[in-house]
């Protein structure tokens, strides 16, 4: 199932796990989660702009209230919670790894994979704002007969 464009496994950052029909199949996408997906959307527009640093960037993300999402710690048995992950403040490095991840521009890149495909679900952002943030380390094309490279 993961071939044809759709989610399996838990949301990445940005995204809420969500059910789309199909033929009457409901099938796993992953939808923009509210709460998140505005200061991932700034993100990329910031670093697209070229006019601040990475350090600016996640400074002033920080300041709007970001914080990373917070997730329940199980025990090795997994019965029972026994903590709490997450609830950080943005870092460069964890910038970086967002602005690199084609996902957020609805394409999966899995190890699986022969090549790059579009999902069945909208991005966050479009790729041509994706192509801006990386600054040519990574550039997506989408050809006329609509793979993508």
């Amino acid at each position: 199932m993961g071939r044809d464009g759709y989610h399996i496994g838990p949301p990445r950052e940005g995204y809420l796990n969500g059910k789309m029909d199909l033929d009457g199949k409901k099938k796993p996408i992953q939808v923009e989660d509210p709460k998140y997906a505005p200061f991932l959307q700034k993100m990329f527009e910031l670093r697209g702009l070229g006019t601040m640093t990475d350090k600016e960037i996640v400074a002033q993300i920080n300041a709007e209230g970001y914080r990373s999402r917070i997730r329940n710690r199980w025990s090795k048995t997994k019965e029972k919670v026994i903590g709490k992950r997450g609830g950080h403040k943005l870092t460069v490095k964890h910038l970086q790894n967002i602005i690199s991840n084609p996902i957020y521009c609805s394409v999966n890149t899995g190890v699986w994979l022969p090549a790059p495909i579009k999902t069945r679900y909208k991005g966050l952002v479009d790729i041509s704002t994706f192509n801006k943030a990386n600054k040519g380390k990574k550039f997506i094309e989408e050809n006329k007969d609509g793979s993508i490279t």
